[in-house]
């Protein structure tokens, strides 16, 4: 078989790509094989503060909205006491 230098460069760039491209995704694999737990700490982490962020906001609200009970009940005890007078 009679290869030209344009058939053997060809060769060797298709079959050593292939080759370097195995080995670059097995180290990849490699990679987040590796990295996966610290992913999944990542996640228990975002978790962890979504729900203290939810926490705080909803005693937030809780808060606020006692507040607001306390000035209303203030306010109709002020028109009641002026109108009883």
């Amino acid at each position: 078989m009679n290869l030209t230098n344009e058939d053997k460069e060809y060769l060797h760039e298709t079959f050593i790509s292939r080759k370097e491209c195995g080995e670059c995704t097995r180290g990849i694999r490699e990679e987040l094989a590796e990295g996966s737990t610290a992913f999944a700490t990542i996640r228990q982490d975002l978790q962890y503060i979504k729900e203290k962020i939810d926490s705080k906001s909803k005693f937030n609200v809780s808060v606020v909205i006692s507040v607001i009970q306390g000035l209303c009940t203030l306010l109709v005890t002020l028109i009641a006491a002026r109108l009883g007078t």
